[in-house]
Formats: structure tokens, C-alpha cells, sequence
């Protein structure tokens, strides 16, 4: 809106709405100012047409990444600790499962068999839109959202290795401590498919 002389300035809330990533905020900063207009925060005052002003604000940015980097690392560290205790990453709903109450999952009475079919199902040749209607005719929804099932919704399900013993992290497969609900030959066949 400022290149195109629409605004003169944009107001946040605090300095650290504009972005906690430091080169996003460096060229945000830099892409008002050199189009000519001034970018101001609604609760920490100070005038940014001084250097005082511009290092106040550069000071809150840094702080801003920096807690934003923070809590990445905390994040970071609980997801660690989940996967090395055999746990999914997140603690989500995982389909074909049921969540209990210590953390822990357990193969869930009714969806467990289904998801088990759905490789079977896979290996002997039906595709993932028939296996979606299947699962949408069979009245069950998406573990997180409770909606129909989709191509992506239905990959992420099959694809986690959950159903196999499996956590799925960083792109690596570690053994969980649940019950798997297909054999690991059923698993190398659904991959190798």
C-alpha cells in the first residue's frame, strides 16, 4: 500500500508483529521506508527518525527472533523427548487408535481393524479414491478434524508407518511403544507399491 501511494503508514499493534524472522522484518522495514512512508507501533512509542529510535526498535526485533527461536528450541526439545519415549512427535489423534489418558496409545476397537484393511486393500491394487470413499461410506471421519476423508488427510494416515509400530520425525521412522496393526510385511509391500 506504501509503494503503491496508498498509506503513508502502517501501524502495529508491537514491534514484533511485523515478523520474528530477522530478514523478514529487515526487509519489511527497509521495503516501507525506502517506498517513503513510516512504520509505527500502536504500544511502544518512539521515534524511528532518530538512530536512538531505530536502535530501540531493532533491539525489540532482535527480541522478537529471539523468542521466537526460543520456543522453537523448547518445542524442539519436547518433540525429542516424545519420540524417544516411542511417542508421535505432537501427541495427535492418530487414526486407528484411541489416545489415553498417560499419553499412550492403544488400537482403537472399531478403526483399528479398518485402517489394517486400508493397506491390505492398497497391496491387492484399490487406489486412494476408492479407499476414501470406502472409509466416507463407512460414515468414519478424519481423526483431528472429524471431517471426510481426503487424498491428503488419507496418505497422511497411511504414510506415518503409525499403523506399523512406527513415529514418524524428521522425515526418519523410530519404533513407537504401540501395538502395531500390520505386520512389517505388510508394511514393506504397501511402500513397495
Amino acid at each position: 500500500m506504501v509503494e503503491a501511494d496508498e498509506a503513508d503508514v502502517i501501524v502495529v499493534w508491537r514491534w514484533s508483529r511485523v515478523s520474528r524472522n530477522r530478514l523478514d522484518w529487515a526487509i519489511a522495514v527497509d521495503r516501507v521506508e525506502a517506498a517513503g512512508g513510516r512504520l509505527e507501533s500502536a504500544t511502544e512509542g518512539f521515534d524511528t527518525t532518530t538512530s536512538t529510535g531505530r536502535l530501540a526498535r531493532g533491539v525489540l526485533a532482535e527480541l522478537a527472533a529471539f523468542e521466537s527461536d526460543r520456543t522453537a528450541d523448547v518445542w524442539r526439545e519436547v518433540k525429542d523427548r516424545r519420540v524417544s519415549q516411542g511417542l508421535p512427535p505432537n501427541g495427535h489423534a492418530q487414526f486407528g487408535y484411541r489416545k489415553r489418558a498417560d499419553g499412550s496409545y492403544v488400537p482403537d476397537r472399531r478403526t483399528g481393524p479398518v485402517l489394517a484393511e486400508l493397506y491390505q486393500r492398497y497391496v491387492d491394487g484399490e487406489r486412494n479414491h476408492a479407499l476414501m470413499r470406502w472409509l466416507n461410506e463407512l460414515k468414519i471421519r478424519t481423526p483431528r478434524t472429524g471431517r471426510a476423508w481426503g487424498q491428503q488427510t488419507l496418505n497422511q494416515a497411511m504414510d506415518n508407518g503409525f499403523a506399523a509400530g512406527y513415529v514418524k520425525y524428521r522425515g526418519q521412522l523410530t519404533p513407537g511403544q504401540h501395538t502395531a496393526l500390520i505386520s512389517e510385511e505388510l508394511w514393506q509391500a504397501y511402500l513397495a507399491a
